[in-house]
């Protein structure tokens, strides 16, 4: 069987669930992951034959695909910015709207030669990571209350050759684990209710983890604590950014005004969404 026909009988299978063109971009990541070579290589190939072991291998990613499972899990990473992060299903898959909040942090910060940065909730570390290699002269800290999700974060922080300092720690005890203050504390909180669930696509329900997805029946639940957290560890001159939910825009920046904070800029995301939110006193 060659490249090409396999492509043509995976995208007729994935078809049945997912939109044509979904169905084509899914098959050709499956293609690049597995057989190691970027897209315009394989356009270069579509006349090989597979190798039996490749068949095999293809076949066994196929069905996981087929079943709904994301394919940044079965190939066990994802792309974000230009980092390759390990991903399984103890963290949530890397955003390209987070991408947009990294990118606005970094231009906000870039003429800045010291920079204090925090992560909370980092799951495989795309925040930290991405703004560690950004801006190569901060120091930038990380939590998440999940082991499973920070021992991904540190090998993502190790395969990539970056320096950031990881701590086990639960935002909502208010504890800070590093005893120092920040120029710039950075979340992508849960903050999806349960009442909100239905609105989920169902291969987020069933494979990522509910942890990092649901906030309980209180959307605000973790900007509170966030918040709480920053007035009390912000530098003066510091910002506390979010990724939020676009429906909770106004109620998210009414609590963290009661909190204390007096300047509150939204940014919508390149879809036109309220997704980012940054802070000051």
């Amino acid at each position: 069987m060659t490249i090409q026909q396999y492509k043509n009988q995976l995208v007729e299978k994935l078809s049945q669930i997912h939109s044509k063109s979904e169905a084509q971009s899914l098959a050709w990541i499956l293609l690049e992951g597995i057989l190691k070579q970027n897209k315009i290589s394989l356009l270069s190939m579509l006349t090989n034959v597979l190798q039996e072991n490749k068949i095999s291998e293809l076949n066994q990613a196929s069905k996981r695909l087929l079943n709904g499972e994301p394919v940044q899990y079965v190939l066990g990473y994802a792309p974000f910015l230009s980092l390759q992060l390990k991903v399984n299903e103890n963290v949530l898959i890397p955003r390209p709207e987070t991408e947009e909040l990294v990118m606005w942090i970094a231009n906000d910060w870039k003429n800045q030669t010291t920079v204090s940065i925090i992560d909370i909730g980092t799951g495989s570390g795309c925040i930290a990571l991405s703004l560690k290699q950004l801006m190569l002269n901060a120091a930038v800290f990380a939590t998440d209350v999940s082991k499973n999700a920070l021992k991904i974060a540190q090998q993502n922080a190790v395969a990539n050759k970056l320096d950031v300092n990881f701590s086990l720690n639960d935002v909502l005890q208010g504890q800070n684990p590093f005893n120092s203050f920040f120029d710039v504390i950075v979340s992508n909180p849960p903050y999806i209710t349960m009442d909100e669930a239905y609105l989920m696509p169902d291969n987020v329900l069933n494979y990522e983890p509910h942890i990092a997805l649901f906030s309980n029946n209180d959307a605000l639940t973790f900007y509170k604590a966030i918040g709480n957290f920053a007035f009390k560890y912000l530098k003066k001159e510091g910002c506390l950014y979010f990724e939020i939910n676009e429906y909770h825009l106004e109620a998210t920046m009414n609590c963290l005004q009661r909190i204390g904070f007096t300047q509150l800029s939204p940014k919508k995301d390149i879809n036109g969404k309220w997704r980012m939110l940054r802070i000051k006193f």
